[in-house]
């Protein structure tokens, strides 16, 4: 009777310690996907190359904004971003989740100084509007499910 307790008894202990390497492994992919963005995000910013107006859908290159281009770099440690959209600096969180998703939480802290000359709002707003991120060489390009919204160039 004594054996047939210890085999019960140890094959209770593996699997209750399985049960509790299964309770792991989200937490590890969720930090594999923060790992993996977190090498081509946290380690630079990021410069606005073009980006798209929301209202006429025209493409705007950062041209257009003259000695202050948009800057933003992403915190993957904390899912804080920051960043400079041509005319007031802003911070807030964001998140990101598998197959390349990623949502910029509306409610960004921003400075309101007016700049009428700089399509600061389009910058913002196709940020608002993204849903999807591909990262290529040293460009990231947010995107909506319809279209490419903006390009970003890694600060070397």
């Amino acid at each position: 009777m004594g054996g047939k307790f210890s085999l019960f008894f140890a094959v209770f202990l593996c699997t209750l310690g399985l049960m509790a390497c299964k309770g792991q492994l989200p937490m590890q992919s969720d930090n594999k996907i923060k790992e993996n963005m977190s090498n081509k995000l946290t380690t630079s910013s990021w410069t606005l190359e073009s980006v798209v107006d929301g209202e006429g859908g025209q493409l705007i290159s950062s041209k257009t904004f003259g000695d202050e281009i948009p800057v933003i770099t992403f915190n993957l440690e904390d899912l804080k971003v920051q960043g400079f959209d041509g005319c007031n600096t802003f911070s807030g969180s964001f998140s990101i989740q598998r197959d390349s998703q990623i949502e910029i939480d509306k409610r960004l802290k921003s400075t309101r100084m007016f700049c009428e000359a700089v399509p600061s709002g389009a910058f913002l707003k196709a940020l608002f509007h993204a849903t999807q991120y591909e990262l290529n060489a040293n460009k990231l390009v947010l995107k909506s499910d319809t279209q490419q919204l903006m390009v970003l160039v890694k600060q070397l």
